[in-house]
């Protein structure tokens, strides 16, 4: 008699310290080690609802995403409109050479992000962008969870290589996935940022 397929679980995870515990889990769902899917990740802060993410699939889901990043990055850290939006969000590009995602808490958007491919060094890697958390939604974990899986959406596209432009403020916490800083320091939008690249073994 054949053995039965084991069922797929699905998993929500909690999201505590440096985060090395949700990117292993990630790393081990996208290898086919565990037969699992991340359905949401939830705060170790106290009363933090847990996060949904999800991709942009509708003019109103694109909606909110361009709320949430009008607010943080436009609004919070004045970077010229002209600046934050590009062709990467296109109508035509968004699903197709770009992928946003949104983050769900307590029924509302409050995060987002967004990956691509593109070429580093004559090799493919996608490059994540655009993180952002409305302000009232911080402390609770969520930039974090993003990140993660922002990642974890990359890797199951296929990619092992990943390159960010961190605001330098932020380096540690990109630094706690195992990014390491290439180059040195430059602006965009007036805000300090550097280079930062990450390869799977």
């Amino acid at each position: 008699m054949p053995e039965e397929a084991p069922e797929t679980l699905s998993l929500v995870v909690l999201a505590s310290g440096r985060g090395s515990n949700l990117r292993a889990l990630s790393e081990a769902i996208d290898a086919g080690r565990c037969r699992a899917r991340i359905v949401a990740v939830v705060s170790d802060r106290a009363a933090a609802p847990a996060l949904r993410v999800r991709p942009v699939e509708t003019e109103a889901d694109w909606a909110e995403a361009r709320r949430v990043r009008t607010r943080v990055f436009i609004e919070e850290q004045a970077c010229p409109p002209e600046e934050e939006w590009d062709e990467h969000d296109a109508p035509e590009a968004r699903g197709v050479t770009v992928h946003h995602l949104l983050g769900e808490a307590g029924g509302a958007v409050v995060a987002v992000s967004r990956w691509r491919p593109v070429l580093y060094e004559g090799a493919s890697a996608a490059k994540l962008e655009r993180f952002a958390v409305l302000p009232e939604a911080r402390g609770r974990g969520y930039g974090r969870a993003m990140i993660a899986l922002t990642l974890a959406e990359a890797r199951a596209a296929g990619f092992a290589r990943f390159v960010l432009h961190a605001q330098a403020h932020l380096e540690p916490l990109y630094a706690s996935f195992g990014f390491r800083p290439v180059g040195g320091p430059f602006e965009e939008a007036g805000i300090p940022h550097v280079k930062m690249v990450l390869t799977d073994p």
